[in-house]
């Protein structure tokens, strides 16, 4: 499929071209014209949305021309549709009829090709055939199959997530897949008397490199205990969507500590979800638990690293989760909307806290301490958690996002580190904070709307468009913010404080920080490294750090 304006009309003449497809085109130019009757003259079809189309010239004069009549007569001609579905009905019979598409996605139950904008494109890789789906609108999941020459596709490899499908599998909205069709033509990777799928007591499942993961549960059991081999194999992995559509709704899931991978979306809208018991696992991937609104408390085990992007959004009933050491990253809106819970344990080897990852956790209480570590709050991040009544913010932190933690209702005391460079925007907006005293070596201050006595140092060079105090202003004589008080009006007091200045110890580089050697604040944090791909051995890729040269 291919897209022509008419200054490339002349492409037409490429003899792989079958059909072209006219929208609702009334103003051409004439070498338009000679070029779409030449096409059809060499056999191609024409297919021409509206009645009107190819009758103007490119000044909107009226073409009186037997040429475009000759065309118009040649094609297929339809008045203008008035859906994606309209449109898409005529191009699948149109397709069939002529033989120009061999591989469908249809449903289940009616064979039809799917619509709600579903897309589909084939390619060929390594001798498979690979085809991506992407469902766009469609707001109910739908069980699809995949037909190639009128026959179902009875297995495929997802190649992103390496899950296993078989003749039937669910398209969910904004949720794209990618599948190798001739997965079940490759050597088989297992003893030739272990099947690539099965079902046994209740699951479905696959299996591959000796090991299986677990597709859909289809018992009927209401408390479910995951086994820990399936068709003679470990059981390794929980598939997307493994627990979503069982029928009565699981209320409990105990796996064995054999799987150690979830993958995205394993218990997504498990809404009769109550406890989980995940002994084995090494991540919570994206979305894994989101919208398990009955889910009450989960205990992530020891050497989980990540909790995905929305992995617990809106478990709204989940009440206590323990995050393990070793734990390094909560993901954006990892746990948004967790109304119900009511603590807050962050452990020290904490070092990225997402954005609006505690979003409206509102029953959160008393204090809640930010990990030496921790570089950046994103925006956010603690917005909402009216129960908050304390925050103590490690001496790591170089930056806090906009409305990190605006709106906490009970948000009484801020303990700010010396580390501390920029506020953004709001971050401490409608809390009944006692007072707000930004440390010396602030740089930068975003627009701020308080009730409570601040102090704002001398280092600060940048000031918001908007800030409003009615508590009163503090700062230093001959500071920039004496200066801005002065020219906007705004009442002050003067006070004098003794700063503590950073000593700063060695460069920063790819995995370490600039600190100070006395107070040991972060003063510029770690790069990061700056990979580079590149052909390492043996036809493996090589990720190379520009900077720092380390290898992976």
């Amino acid at each position: 499929v291919r897209v022509l304006s008419e200054e490339q009309i002349e492409k037409l003449e490429n003899e792989n071209i079958k059909l072209l497809i006219i929208p609702e085109s009334v103003n051409v130019y004439g070498k338009t014209l000679e070029a779409i009757d030449s096409f059809i003259k060499r056999g191609g079809k024409v297919i021409v949305f509206g009645f009107d189309s190819l009758s103007h010239d490119e000044f909107n004069r009226p073409r009186e021309s037997a040429l475009r009549d000759a065309i118009m007569a040649a094609a297929d001609v339809y008045g203008i549709r008035t859906s994606a579905e309209e449109y898409r009905k005529v191009f699948a019979g149109y397709f069939k009829e002529n033989g120009m598409q061999d591989i469908w996605v249809v449903d289940a139950a009616t064979g039809e090709p799917v619509g709600y904008a579903t897309e589909w494109m084939s390619g060929e890789s390594g001798g498979s055939t690979v085809l991506s789906i992407y469902a766009t609108d469609n707001d109910e999941p739908m069980t699809v199959r995949v037909t190639v020459d009128g026959i179902p596709v009875t297995s495929s490899h997802e190649l992103r997530t390496d899950e296993y499908y078989g003749e039937t599998f669910t398209l969910v909205r904004d949720f794209p897949i990618l599948l190798e069709l001739d997965a079940d033509d490759r050597e088989p990777t297992t003893a030739p008397d272990v099947p690539i799928h099965g079902t046994a007591s209740g699951f479905e499942y696959a299996i591959s490199d000796g090991v299986a993961t677990v597709i859909r549960y289809t018992g009927g059991e209401t408390d479910v205990a995951v086994p820990e081999t399936l068709g003679g194999v470990p059981v390794t992995a929980i598939g997307g969507f493994a627990f979503t559509y069982a029928s009565p709704a699981v209320t409990s899931v105990t796996l064995p500590e054999t799987v150690t991978h979830l993958f995205n979306r394993a218990f997504y809208k498990c809404t009769a979800l109550e406890s989980v018991t995940i002994p084995g696992v090494d991540g919570v991937g994206d979305c894994t638990f989101c919208f398990c609104s009955s889910l009450r408390s989960v205990d992530i085990p020891e050497g989980v690293e990540r909790i995905g992007t929305r992995a617990f959004f809106r478990c709204t009933s989940l009440e206590t989760v323990r995050l393990p050491v070793g734990l390094t990253t909560v993901d954006n809106y990892a746990f948004k909307g967790c109304s119900a819970l009511s603590s807050l344990d962050l452990p020290s080897t904490l070092r990225r806290i997402g954005f609006a990852a505690f979003y409206g956790c509102s029953s959160i209480s008393g204090t809640v301490r930010i990990p030496y570590g921790v570089t950046e709050i994103l925006g956010d991040a603690f917005r909402s958690c009216s129960g908050i009544e304390r925050v103590e913010i490690a001496n790591s932190v170089i930056m806090i996002g906009d409305r990190a933690f605006e709106d906490d209702a009970s948000l009484l005391e801020v303990v700010l580190p010396n580390s501390l460079k920029k506020l953004g925007d709001n971050v401490f907006t409608n809390d009944p904070l006692t007072r707000l005293d930004l440390p010396y070596g602030l740089s930068s201050l975003g627009s701020i709307h308080m009730y409570s006595p601040i102090y704002v140092p001398p280092t600060v060079n940048y000031f918001p468009y908007y800030w409003h105090f009615n508590g009163g202003v503090e700062c230093e004589a001959g500071s920039s913010y004496e200066r801005i008080c002065q020219e906007n009006g705004v009442s002050y007091t003067l006070v004098e404080r003794e700063h503590h200045i950073h000593t700063a110890g060695a460069e920063p580089t790819c995995t370490s920080h600039q600190i100070c050697t006395e107070c040991g604040a972060v003063i510029r944090p770690s790069y990061g490294h700056v990979r580079v791909a590149g052909r390492g051995e043996d036809g493996k890729a090589v990720w190379v750090c520009s900077v720092c040269g380390e290898k992976k």
